[in-house]
């Protein structure tokens, strides 16, 4: 898979992506009625690619089968969703996408990536504990992620269901020319 900066032309078919995604969650009982829940709409997909970050994976055709998108803040990026499409999972798809969007992040010299997501559901907390991100206690949360999670508790999810997690990227080393 390769993966490039989302184009207005990929915008359209991320929704059904994140819909395709979704449909994991119908192995889950508890979590089968994401599985029919709104999806981002392509409004806020545009906006993201202007104003954030968003990458797609993409096929032999040029056609996405995946993507993350984030917002980027001083020197945290958020990351707001990451879908691939179901015929697409399990084959790294997901991995590669984060691994650009950390690797971005260092390049942007952001010191820290940040996101929510579902605890004890192997391909989101798992995911990203296998990837170096670790779940944060309530007292590490920042003031934008206990509202998030707030936010998502409003839309209908159960506080003991999710979490927030980070993963703390390393500091610049800066060469000085003084001796």
């Amino acid at each position: 898979m390769k993966i490039r900066k989302t184009n207005e032309k990929d915008v359209g078919r991320l929704p059904a992506i994140e819909r395709s995604a979704d449909r994991a969650f119908l192995s889950l009982p508890a979590l089968a009625w994401v599985a029919n829940d709104g999806v981002m709409p392509v409004a806020t997909h545009r906006r993201l690619i202007s104003e954030g970050y968003s990458i797609v994976a993409i096929d032999q055709d040029d056609a996405p089968v995946g993507f993350l998108i984030a917002k980027c803040q001083d020197d945290e990026m958020h990351i707001l969703g990451l879908a691939v499409e179901q015929s697409c999972q399990g084959k790294g798809v997901g991995t590669q996408l984060l691994s650009r969007a950390i690797k971005d992040a260092k390049q942007q010299q952001r010191h820290s990536i940040t996101l929510t997501t579902f605890r004890d559901v192997a391909w989101n907390q798992g995911f990203y504990e296998r990837n170096g991100f670790k779940v944060l206690d309530k007292g590490e949360l920042s003031a934008q992620l206990k509202e998030i999670l707030l936010q998502e508790i409003e839309h209908g999810f159960l506080a003991e269901t999710r979490c927030a997690m980070q993963l703390t990227l390393p500091k610049p080393v800066y060469l000085s020319d003084d001796r």
